[in-house]
């Protein structure tokens, strides 16, 4: 083995005990400057070079150890003030449950088992988030494409496989239903976080490429007739534009041509539904918000803002709001 090869392996021994690699590449530097420092000085005190590289390393200490101390040196700390806020909206999300499930006149009507549900999984999203906290996500990088081909797939063959319950498409297998509808955005962050780490928005070419990789997705969730999941997938679109640098107008024509979509899916809904079933469930008097029980088959998902103004007032419908707006 060289010489100077003895002192790549001990410096890659060393940053393979640090789990943050955000500081291997300042670790090597340092650790490759102070060895090759050591080595000068044993070789000026008149010792070979042979000998002045065991001395620079066994003067520097076991890679072992000082690779644990280094880790515990540079240990990622976790985000306390995103913890605190998902906390938050936990809790206020549990609450909201519990007096749905045990205070309200919708359990009799709709016969609702919602509290221990949402309960169980509030505690297995937790438990994936903390699991998150230390995984690094740079390792899906080269697996982009086949994660964004891979949903696209998924979805299609949701569509041409998957059965309707109440409006929205669920793909079966077995016994199990999959929403992939509400999935689908997660993936796509994560597989355009990737495409798009090194985008060269400048290229023509490459430019009308990434509007359409950006489209093709939006395109597919809308056809399903979810509005939310489309809105969710633009604004994530939009945000991957923006970061990796796109131009403005590249920005402002995805956002024009979708928000003139979601204009034209807002007016056929309202046509296909009929306006007045809106204001039957809902009215604004000077009493406050009336709701009538029967309209809101949902009240556990698609009006629960409503449900939380109706229950606990407006303080409490704003609180819900700001939440949602400073975890986004």
């Amino acid at each position: 083995m060289g010489l100077d090869k003895k002192f790549e392996k001990y410096v890659k021994s060393v940053c393979k005990r640090i789990k943050n690699k955000d500081v291997h590449s300042s670790v090597k530097l340092e650790l490759m400057d102070h060895l090759y420092t050591l080595k000068e000085e044993a070789m000026n005190a008149g010792v070979s070079e042979e000998e002045a590289v065991d001395q620079a390393l066994n003067q520097i200490g076991d890679a072992e150890i000082l690779g644990m101390q280094l880790h515990e040196t540079h240990k990622t700390q976790m985000d306390f003030k995103m913890i605190l806020l998902v906390l938050a909206t936990c809790f206020c999300g549990l609450f909201v449950m519990y007096f749905l499930q045990f205070h309200s006149d919708f359990t009799n009507l709709q016969n609702m088992n919602i509290f221990y549900k949402s309960l169980a999984f509030y505690l297995v999203g937790l438990v994936l988030m903390f699991g998150l906290f230390s995984f690094d996500y740079r390792r899906l990088l080269k697996y982009s494409w086949h994660l964004y081909i891979g949903t696209l797939g998924m979805l299609i063959f949701s569509m041409m496989f998957g059965a309707r319950v109440n409006g929205i498409l669920f793909l079966r297998i077995s016994d199990v239903s999959i929403n992939l509808t509400e999935i689908m955005p997660f993936l796509l962050a994560i597989s355009l976080a990737g495409i798009f780490h090194n985008w060269s928005w400048e290229n023509g070419l490459k430019a009308w490429l990434g509007v359409g990789i950006m489209a093709l997705p939006i395109i597919l969730i809308s056809t399903i007739g979810f509005l939310p999941a489309t809105v969710i997938c633009l604004v994530m679109c939009l945000t991957v534009m923006y970061v990796s640098s796109a131009s403005l107008w590249q920005i402002i024509m995805l956002t024009a041509a979708g928000i003139l979509y979601l204009m034209v899916e807002l007016f056929s809904l309202f046509q296909a539904d009929g306006h007045l079933s809106f204001y039957r469930v809902h009215e604004f008097s000077s009493n406050g918000l009336q709701i009538t029980p029967y309209a809101m088959s949902e009240v556990h998902t698609d009006w629960m803002f409503t449900y939380i103004i109706y229950s606990f007032g407006w303080f409490a419908g704003l609180i819900a709001l700001m939440l949602f707006v400073i975890f986004i």
